[in-house]
């Protein structure tokens, strides 16, 4: 469904969440380098030819086995230092600053949970873009944080937990990802799962299923700013509410 012809926010969410890369950080390119340096150190074929062993259900993390068999913790410290040491080139996506701030406008808290590591958060204090939405996010939490990976479910309730947001309604509680892994966590949970498509994947092929008719689709953070504030102003009545002013942060309405 895409929210451009569907509004996915029955009421004002209370909770969102992303995903990180891929979802607020355009690293893709940084990513390949990163998988296609590691491969080539552990004398593996090339990630366009690697990537055929990937199981779309686990992380990055998770499929290092299947790359790299007894290497894979070691290969996996060779890729996240890569990462980390590339992390100031990483961009957000457009529309990324303008989407918090109307999160952040109508009251709502923005979650980020990942499946890196917290050392790979940590290093994001050398990303000036980083830092610049930082004042926007409530709550980021890493895999090896909260001892549970996406997709469990579990990754949700902890941060619900760690905010004081356990009894948030599923349908206030919204997941943003780009990944097979962010929506079927989504989907176990129960909360709103909205698939971002800015960031081209390999994603396509695994949504055809059953479950495709429950996930909505953006092309971008800026369809997902539109339809919070359509949504804020149906629900708090504020027919006339400068839309420019929400993404600026400059709306003077409580």
């Amino acid at each position: 469904m895409e929210v451009t012809n569907k509004n996915p926010f029955s009421s004002v969410p209370k909770v969102v969440i992303f995903d990180l890369c891929g979802t607020i950080l355009n690293s893709k390119e940084i990513d390949h380098e990163a998988i296609n340096y590691t491969l080539h150190k552990f004398n593996k074929e090339p990630w366009k030819i690697t990537r055929q062993n990937k199981d779309p259900l686990k992380s990055m993390k998770d499929n290092f086995p299947n790359f790299f068999g007894k290497d894979s913790e070691n290969a996996y410290n060779v890729y996240i230092n890569y990462l980390i040491a590339n992390v100031k080139n990483m961009e957000l996506f457009k529309h990324t600053l303008e989407n918090l701030r109307i999160i952040n406008k109508i009251k709502a808290k923005t979650v980020i949970i990942t499946n890196r590591d917290k050392v790979f958060i940590d290093s994001l204090k050398n990303n000036e873009s980083f830092r610049k939405i930082e004042p926007f996010i409530s709550l980021i939490l890493s895999a090896d944080e909260i001892g549970e990976s996406k997709p469990s479910p579990k990754v949700v309730e902890y941060a619900l937990n760690r905010l004081g947001n356990k009894k948030t309604p599923k349908s206030e509680i919204i997941m943003v990802g780009d990944a097979l892994a962010d929506m079927n966590t989504a989907l176990s949970y129960k909360c709103v799962p909205i698939l971002l498509t800015a960031s081209t994947s390999d994603i396509t092929s695994n949504f055809v299923s059953e479950n495709y008719n429950r996930i909505y689709t953006a092309n971008s953070h800026q369809e997902i700013a539109h339809c919070l504030i359509e949504s804020y102003k149906r629900h708090r009545m504020y027919k006339k509410i400068n839309t420019q002013e929400m993404y600026n942060g400059n709306s003077n309405r409580k």
